[in-house]
């Protein structure tokens, strides 16, 4: 079988059960030298940007260099909390299998994420689920990239002829 799947991090194959969020404030506080009060939308856009709206709501005007130093932090945050993250979080029910399903069947497979490139992999490896080549170095909508558009069709998806349904 012939085919592309496309995965997303957060709530396809794991649910950080408040971790993320929680370590994304730290990082924040870490950054901006205020608390995170209040966090932006974060269904459909980069980190970049729900750190930038984050930033806004707390009234700052956050730069590039700021986002890295924040991306910096909150991978560091994974690091050190990745037994929390194992404790509280968890694979989605089928995850595994569906990784395991698709690789057995030549099924290439790859992640598209909001998520920084580091913070995607400590997921991926915390839960167990790296272990198959999840084309990890394509691993890259988190940081350099702006947010996409609801029913926007990824170069891969065009190059390969396949359908595609949007993530909702």
């Amino acid at each position: 079988m012939a085919g592309l799947v496309l995965w997303d991090i957060d709530h396809t194959p794991i649910d950080t059960r408040g971790v993320g969020r929680a370590l994304s404030a730290i990082a924040f506080e870490a950054v901006t030298s205020q608390p995170m009060r209040q966090q932006a939308k974060i269904d459909g856009i980069t980190e970049a940007v729900i750190f930038r709206e984050t930033a806004k709501l707390h009234g700052l005007t956050a730069s590039r260099q700021d986002f890295e130093n924040f991306a910096e932090a909150l991978t560091d945050q994974q690091i050190r909390c990745a037994a929390e993250l194992r404790e509280r979080g968890h694979a989605l029910p089928g995850a595994a299998v569906a990784l395991n399903a698709f690789a057995a069947a030549g099924v290439r497979q790859t992640v598209v994420s909001g998520n920084v490139r580091p913070v995607a992999e400590i997921n991926l490896a915390t839960f167990g689920l790296d272990t198959h080549r999840v084309g990890r170095r394509r691993i890259r909508r988190g940081r350099r990239h702006p947010p996409r558009p609801r029913r926007v069709v990824p170069p891969a998806v065009r190059q390969h002829g396949l359908g595609h349904r949007p993530h909702r």
